[in-house]
């Protein structure tokens, strides 16, 4: 119920959507020996069960122009934002994860000169071309850690959102903030105090933007104010 509940909701929020980030982040998948069927999941079968292929920029092109015409006449406002990962797939190789990543932007950039709403933002040249330091991976050398995303997220709000928009993004930020602190003396006067001032923060934005859900954090806040 929760799983055929999570589609319809997803459903209707497409149908009203104005963006769509996705992103990609392999170029290779999977087939079924058996049937020749492409796979999403393995379910921890054993690997002799599959195939594995890599998938060329023009047959990326036409899996997502089928994507994007059927998106289009689901709903016609829609924009899609593309990025793409930048965690690199090094059990693939190190040569082969290039290759990949390389189809991928090739393929979106021939989307791009085709379908004027779909647009592409470079997350994968900001980690792998700008930041280009070890220091911002993780343990693993293969995932971004808390500063690259942070970095690429200053240069996506940047890029895509409004005056206005930031200035939202900020008080929501610290409403969200707030929400996640753990005082120590939650019955004491001070964290009172401060869970006024942030109530009377979130009847402000609330009041401004109605279609924002600050269900969790009134509730969280009301119980001590």
């Amino acid at each position: 119920q929760r799983m055929n509940g999570s589609q319809k909701a997803a459903h209707l929020f497409l149908k009203e959507a104005r963006w769509l980030v996705l992103t990609p982040g392999t170029a290779f998948h999977y087939l079924l020996r058996n049937t020749g069927d492409p796979v999403a999941n393995c379910h921890k079968a054993p690997a002799k069960d599959f195939e594995k292929k890599l998938l060329l920029s023009g047959e990326i092109i036409g899996l997502f122009e089928e994507l994007i015409l059927k998106l289009k006449e689901f709903n016609p406002r829609l924009n899609i934002l593309f990025t793409i990962s930048p965690v690199r797939h090094v059990r693939d190789g190190l040569i082969e994860n290039n290759r990949s990543k390389a189809n991928l932007i090739e393929a979106i950039q021939s989307l791009m000169d085709t379908h004027p709403q779909v647009y592409y933002f470079p997350a994968y040249e900001l980690v792998i071309d700008v930041l280009r330091d070890y220091r911002f991976y993780k343990s693993d050398l293969v995932h971004p850690n808390e500063s690259a995303t942070d970095y690429v997220f200053e240069v996506f709000c940047r890029t895509w959102l409004s005056r206005e928009d930031e200035s939202l993004f900020s008080q929501v930020k610290e409403i969200v903030q707030a929400a996640g602190h753990r005082p120590f003396h939650k019955n004491g006067a001070d964290y009172k105090d401060f869970a006024s001032s942030i109530l009377e923060k979130i009847a402000t934005v609330e009041q401004q933007f109605p279609f924002i859900e600050f269900s969790r954090e009134k509730s969280l806040f009301l119980e001590s104010a």
